[in-house]
């Protein structure tokens, strides 16, 4: 029964398939109450005048300001000088993908200190967040009076790395959600796992759902009184695929639906109330089991705890 229930998380992807509401476009720079936007009041409240060179070290000493757009909104930096070094950079107030921008945040800002320069690569699946942090980390050093384009010829060398041999149980690649629940599985029952994943964040398309998962014959149905079954959830999407899909495959997919939910509450996964899907707001019974927090990283959590022992390779695209 565990490996059965173990492997029934490997169809949450093609359930998710079914439900996935995409996330909206980029958003408009966020305004104050006296209308102006977010990178204009950066550059007003910076420390220094844009115009002031520093008098005998690289920068002019202070706490400079300054925003750049991203693919949510405005992505606000602080970055830090003394005369001769970038103490800090720092990301503030944004509005990217939470998951799909973490890597860059985290990444870009330490890589920018490390080097002392602005030379530094963009993260993979992370590029316009990456490129709103250097330019408004250049225009914040522009203001401190730096050289910004003899900065942007300065990078972090490039270690070279020696080939390592690894020793596993299995080997999964791709760390959607598919790959993630598959290398979950194996992990649970006792296998050494190696996920290998080509982009900076996990979670593939996945982590830019809307964490929705339609299910039926949940007991989240039944403590809502909603009367379902996973037989009729096979049958309203056979009917709506109009005999252009698999219908063995879908009723196999709703069949797991109901243990499929119950695995991801334990591993604690936050479900708010069984709804309707934006995706079809006739919807009726009621099968939508959205994440807490309304997005696919509500998954994604869960599926990435530390301690089922997976090793992951993260190896970026070239």
């Amino acid at each position: 029964m565990r490996n059965k229930k173990r492997w029934y998380c490997a169809m949450l992807a093609a359930a998710m398939c079914a439900s996935l509401t995409g996330c909206g476009g980029s958003a408009a720079p966020e305004t104050t109450a006296a209308g102006t936007t977010a990178a204009e009041t950066a550059a007003e409240t910076s420390t220094q005048a844009e115009t002031q060179a520093p008098k005998d070290g690289a920068f002019v000493p202070g706490t400079y300001m300054a925003a750049a757009k991203g693919m949510g909104g405005d992505v606000n930096v602080e970055v830090v000088v003394t005369e001769d070094a970038i103490q800090s950079v720092t990301v503030k107030e944004h509005s990217e993908t939470a998951g799909i921008s973490d890597p860059a945040i985290e990444k870009i800002p330490a890589a920018i200190v490390e080097a002392q320069g602005l030379g530094i690569d963009a993260v993979s699946g992370a590029t316009i967040t990456s490129n709103a942090i250097l330019t408004a980390a250049a225009d914040a050093l522009g203001q401190a009076g730096a050289d910004v384009e003899a900065l942007k010829a300065v990078s972090l060398a490039k270690e070279a790395k020696e080939d390592e041999k690894l020793e596993t149980d299995v080997v999964v690649v791709g760390g959607g959600l598919a790959g993630l629940s598959a290398a979950v599985s194996a992990a649970d029952n006792s296998a050494k796992v190696i996920l290998v994943e080509k982009m900076a964040s996990l979670g593939g398309a996945s982590i830019t759902c809307g964490g929705e998962l339609l299910a039926a014959g949940t007991d989240m149905q039944k403590e809502q009184g909603i009367e379902d079954s996973p037989e009729a959830l096979a049958e309203y999407w056979i009917e709506k695929g109009e005999g252009h899909v698999d219908g063995e495959m879908l009723k196999t997919i709703a069949a797991a639906g109901p243990e499929t939910v119950q695995w991801l509450q334990e591993r604690g996964v936050e479900f708010g109330k069984v709804t309707f899907s934006y995706n079809d707001p006739r919807q009726n019974p009621l099968r939508n089991h959205k994440t807490l927090d309304m997005g696919g990283t509500g998954f994604l959590r869960s599926i990435t705890d530390p301690e089922d022992m997976i090793l992951i390779l993260q190896i970026p695209l070239q």
